[in-house]
């Protein structure tokens, strides 16, 4: 029996991201409040942190065309969704 005591990570459509893709900046909805936002490349590398707690993401320069994992942490749990960048 594998158990995650204390990690509560949904995978599901409690998350939407709009647009997607996306090429300039990005929405969240999802279920509690937003306390770290993270993009995740293709290769498993952090390209993006945010603790600002806000909803809608202006996408930084550096994040290239591509496809990424965009990992919410919130106050109801971990909340991840794939994201593709379109520059």
């Amino acid at each position: 029996t594998i158990s995650n005591v204390g990690i509560n990570e949904i995978t599901n459509s409690a998350l939407t991201i709009y647009p997607n893709p996306a090429s300039k900046q990005i929405t969240i909805s999802c279920a509690g409040q937003i306390q770290k936002l993270e993009l995740i490349d293709a290769k498993g590398s952090s390209a993006y942190e945010s603790r600002e707690g806000k909803k809608e993401f202006v996408l930084p320069p550096n994040i290239q065309t591509g496809f990424y994992t965009v990992v919410v942490h919130t106050s109801e749990g971990i909340f991840r969704k794939e994201l593709v960048v379109e520059r």
